[in-house]
């Protein structure tokens, strides 16, 4: 008999506690593996019977158990408690001898467990919806100081070097009069995608976006220029 879905036990050491949980059947001690981060992001995997035990009555028990750790776990640093179900079968049913049920439930058991196991690994990885009909995506072989980025055909996964990413991008000052609420930033980039990425004004205000085309972004104010007007400066990038 098993929990329904598996999920890994997370904890956060506060320096005092060695005794921590986990909330899932293991069929042998070494099925557990205790990997820790420390607060400069030094990943460990820990050593069973070394860095911590786990007591016999916690073996093949539906509820877990716990763990002890040989010091307790250091202000800040993390504990992930992980399952990694044995990659065997080591029963062996002759035909005419006796199948005891707990030997088969156990067979199904650990099947089940590992799938639980290559589930909770699938959930961790990048992967497309349900709504999606892409499948069989290739992914180059990573080339250093590169970046990932869609292929013409956005079938699959390329490497482009960071400096052949160009943005363009241009400042564009707008000249407004009193009582002026709204402005139009003339970028003449040519792109319905361009971004504004920075703004100042010789009054003080903010602003939100309207509309635009693939030349001008139209935003609002919220304080209106001020007698005798102001200038609102932008940046635009694509």
């Amino acid at each position: 008999m098993l929990q329904t879905d598996y999920t890994i036990d997370h904890y956060t050491g506060t320096g005092a506690l060695t005794d921590y949980a986990f909330t899932w059947r293991i069929l042998q001690k070494n099925d557990l593996v205790a990997i820790t981060k420390d607060t400069n992001d030094v990943v460990t995997t820990l050593t069973l019977d070394t860095d911590y035990t786990i007591d016999n009555a916690y073996v093949n028990n539906s509820s877990g158990g716990s763990i002890v750790l040989a010091t307790a776990l250091a202000d800040g640093t993390q504990l992930f408690l992980t399952r990694q179900t044995d990659l065997t079968q080591l029963v062996h049913l002759e035909e005419g001898s006796p199948m005891p049920s707990s030997v088969l439930e156990e067979v199904f058991d650990r099947l089940t467990m590992i799938t639980q196991e290559l589930k909770y690994l699938f959930r961790q990885t990048l992967h497309f919806p349900d709504s999606s009909l892409s499948l069989d995506v290739e992914v180059a072989d990573p080339t250093a100081g590169s970046l990932l980025q869609w292929n013409a055909a956005a079938d699959g996964v390329q490497n482009v070097l960071a400096s052949t990413l160009e943005i363009t991008h241009t400042v564009v000052d707008v000249a407004l009069n009193a009582g002026d609420s709204t402005a139009i930033v003339t970028h003449n980039l040519n792109n319905i995608g361009a971004k504004l990425i920075g703004f100042s004004s010789t009054f003080h205000t903010a602003f939100k976006f309207v509309s635009q085309t693939a030349d001008t972004i139209t935003v609002e104010l919220t304080v209106q220029a001020p007698a005798g007007g102001g200038t609102l400066t932008f940046e635009v990038a694509i």
